[in-house]
C-alpha cells in the first residue's frame, strides 16, 4: 500500500471515529417527566366610601335629613371591612349604624363586617335608613358656644378600610394591621397603645418610652420622627419596626442608649436615616435571642 493510499485510509478511519463520537446514537439509562405547570391566581381587596347627599347639613330640631355614606367592596377573597366613625357632633346629631355592622371590641367608633368574595362589587350602607336626625329637645343654648357664637366644627366623619380575612385570627387582629394615620404625637401614642400599625402624615416628636410598647410598627412615610426622653426598651418577646423616613434620637443626656434590646426581642430599621445622638443600640450581657435587622439604612 503506498503512502497516499495509507493516508486516505487513515483519514477515513479517523472521520468514522469522529462521526461515531459526535453524531452517533447511544442508549443510556435515562428518563424524563412530564411538565408540572403551576398557575397562581392574582387577588384583590379594594374598598371605597362615597356619599350622594353632600357634606353640608342644617341642624334643625325635630327634623331629619338624608345622609348615605356607602361602602363599596370589590374583593376576590373573603375580607374584613371596617368603618371608623369620628363623632365630633357633641350629641347634636342622632344616628344609628345600619344592620350588618358590628362594633369592633376594644375600639370605640369602629364597626366591621365580614364580606364574602364575589365576582362583582358589593355595596353596604353605613347609617340605618340613610339618615341623621335632630332632637326636638335641642335649644338655642345647645347651638351656641359660651361666648354666644354659633358652634363650629360640628362634624361626623367616616373612613372605610378592608383587609383579607385569611391569615388573621379574627377581625381585631386584622384591624391592628391596618395603619392608623398619625400627624401628632398624641395620634402616634393613641395608635400604639391600641396595638395598631402607624403611618405618619407629618413630622412628629414622640417620647422614647412609647416606642417600647407592645409590637410597635411605624411607617414614617418619608417624614421625620424625633424621639425625646430617656431610651426605648424593646421588652422581652416584643418588636419594634421603623421604616421609610428619618429618626433622630434626643435623650437629653439621660442615657447613652437609644434602643435597648431585651430577651427574644426584635428591632428592624428599614430604609431609615437616623442620628442616634451619640447613643447606641444596646444588647446587654445575658440577653438571649434578640434580633436586630438594619436594612438599607444609614445610622450616625
Amino acid at each position: 500500500m503506498n503512502k497516499k493510499k495509507m493516508l486516505t485510509t487513515g483519514l477515513a478511519v479517523a472521520l468514522a471515529v469522529l462521526l461515531l463520537i459526535g453524531g452517533g446514537t447511544f442508549a443510556y439509562l435515562q428518563s424524563n417527566s412530564n411538565d408540572v405547570k403551576n398557575s397562581f391566581k392574582a387577588n384583590k381587596v379594594m374598598v371605597d366610601l362615597k356619599e350622594t347627599t353632600g357634606q353640608d347639613y342644617d341642624m334643625i330640631p325635630g327634623t331629619s335629613q338624608e345622609k348615605d355614606p356607602t361602602v363599596t367592596v370589590d374583593a376576590t377573597v373573603d375580607a374584613y371591612v371596617y368603618v371608623e366613625v369620628t363623632d365630633a357632633t357633641e350629641g347634636l346629631v342622632d344616628y344609628a349604624i345600619a344592620d350588618g355592622w358590628k362594633a369592633l371590641p376594644g375600639f370605640d367608633g369602629v364597626y366591621y363586617r365580614e364580606v364574602a368574595k364575589a365576582d362583582a362589587a358589593q355595596t353596604f350602607g353605613v347609617l340605618k335608613d340613610n339618615k341623621v336626625t335632630y332632637s326636638k329637645a335641642l335649644e338655642n343654648s345647645d347651638m351656641l358656644d359660651a361666648d354666644g357664637t354659633l358652634k363650629d366644627g360640628v362634624e361626623l366623619t367616616f373612613k372605610a378600610y378592608a383587609i383579607q380575612q385569611k391569615g388573621f385570627d379574627d377581625a381585631v387582629a386584622a384591624y391592628k394591621q391596618v395603619p392608623a394615620e398619625a400627624g401628632t404625637a398624641a395620634d402616634v401614642e393613641e395608635a400604639v397603645k391600641a396595638g395598631k400599625a402607624v403611618e405618619l402624615t407629618d413630622d412628629v416628636t414622640v417620647k422614647a418610652q412609647i416606642l417600647g410598647d407592645e409590637n410597635v410598627n411605624i411607617d414614617l412615610n418619608g417624614k421625620t420622627m424625633t424621639v425625646n426622653g430617656s431610651y426605648t426598651e424593646v421588652a422581652d418577646g416584643e418588636s419594634l419596626v421603623l421604616e421609610n423616613g428619618t429618626v433622630n434620637w434626643l435623650n437629653q443626656g439621660t442615657s447613652p442608649v437609644a434602643i435597648q434590646m431585651k430577651t427574644g426581642s426584635t428591632a428592624k430599621l428599614k430604609n431609615i436615616t437616623s442620628d442616634l445622638g451619640n447613643n447606641c443600640i444596646l444588647v446587654t450581657d445575658g440577653t438571649e435571642g434578640a434580633t436586630l435587622d438594619i436594612i438599607d439604612s444609614k445610622l450616625t
